[in-house]
C-alpha cells in the first residue's frame, strides 16, 4: 500500500490540535505516518499527542518557525508521498483518496493541490470580526502546503521551506515548486478547511510589511539569477561562427 507522511507543525494551540490530528487519522486509502512537529513544547500539546499512541509521532524542536517544523517533519519521515496540515485547520474526510486517485490516473504528476474553504472560529472578537466576516464560507484555490500531496522525489527537487521567513513561507515555497518545473494539478474539490481565528498569522503578523517585501524580493532575485544562469549557458553553447568559417 502507498505510504503518506503527514506533517503537522504546531505552536501552542492544543485547543485545535486534536481536531487537526483526527481529520488526518480519518483518511482512507493509504498507510499513514503522522508527525506532529512541535515548536512550543507545551505540556498540554504533549498530552494531546500522547493520547493517540503510536499512531502519531511527536517531534520536538529547540526553536520556532513553521518552515523549520515542516522541514524537520519531512526529514524524520519515510512515506512515498508527503502532505502538510496546520495545527488549526482540518482536512476533508476524503482528501487523500481524491488526490491519490488522480495520481493513479495521471502518474506523470508530481503534486496535486485542491481548494480550501474558510470558516470563522467563534473566538474571533468583535474588533477583528468585521475585518474577516466576509471570508466565512469562502472557497478559493489553495496552492499551499496545506492542500498539497506530493511525491517525495518532488520534495527533493523543490527543497525545504525557507526557515528565515516569518510570513509568506508558503508563497515563497510555491514559487520554487513552479520554478522547479513540477507537473502539478489543481483539483476543483475542497480538500481542507481553514479556520479563521485570533492567532492566525494574518492577524499576529499583520504589521510586518517588511517581511512580505523580503519574501517577494527573494523570489525576484532567485528568478533573475536563474535567468542569468540560463543566458550564460546558452551563450557558451552557441557555435563560434568565425571558427566555423575557418
Amino acid at each position: 500500500m502507498i505510504s503518506v507522511s503527514i506533517i503537522i507543525p504546531t505552536l501552542d494551540r492544543p485547543q485545535y490540535l486534536s481536531q487537526a490530528i483526527e481529520s488526518v487519522l480519518a483518511q482512507q486509502g493509504a498507510k499513514l505516518e503522522l508527525l506532529v512537529a512541535d515548536n512550543g513544547n507545551l505540556p498540554e500539546t504533549a498530552k494531546v499527542v500522547a493520547k493517540y499512541g503510536d499512531r502519531v509521532r511527536h517531534v520536538t524542536l529547540p526553536s520556532r518557525g513553521i518552515g523549520l517544523a515542516r522541514n524537520a517533519g519531512v526529514a524524520a519521515s519515510i512515506g512515498d508521498f508527503i502532505a502538510f496540515l496546520d495545527d488549526d485547520d482540518l482536512w476533508t474526510e476524503d482528501k487523500l483518496q481524491r488526490q491519490l486517485s488522480v495520481f493513479q490516473e495521471q502518474p506523470e504528476l508530481d503534486a496535486v493541490f485542491g481548494h480550501m474553504k474558510q470558516f470563522l472560529c467563534p473566538d474571533v472578537d468583535p474588533i477583528h470580526l468585521e475585518k474577516v466576516r466576509h471570508l466565512d464560507g469562502q472557497v478559493i484555490p489553495a496552492p499551499l502546503a496545506t492542500s498539497i500531496l506530493m511525491r517525495r522525489s518532488a520534495w527533493d527537487r523543490v527543497g525545504p521551506f525557507d526557515t528565515t521567513l516569518q510570513i509568506g513561507v508558503d508563497v515563497d515555497w510555491y514559487s520554487r515548486v513552479v520554478d522547479a518545473g513540477l507537473k502539478t494539478l489543481m483539483l476543483p474539490d475542497v480538500l481542507y478547511l481553514r479556520r479563521i481565528h485570533q492567532t492566525n498569522t494574518n492577524f499576529t503578523h499583520a504589521h510586518e510589511k517588511n517581511g512580505r517585501l523580503l519574501m517577494l524580493k527573494r523570489i525576484i532575485d532567485r528568478r533573475r539569477a536563474a535567468e542569468s544562469s540560463k543566458a550564460a549557458q546558452s551563450s557558451l553553447q552557441e557555435p563560434n561562427k568565425e571558427g566555423d568559417i575557418q
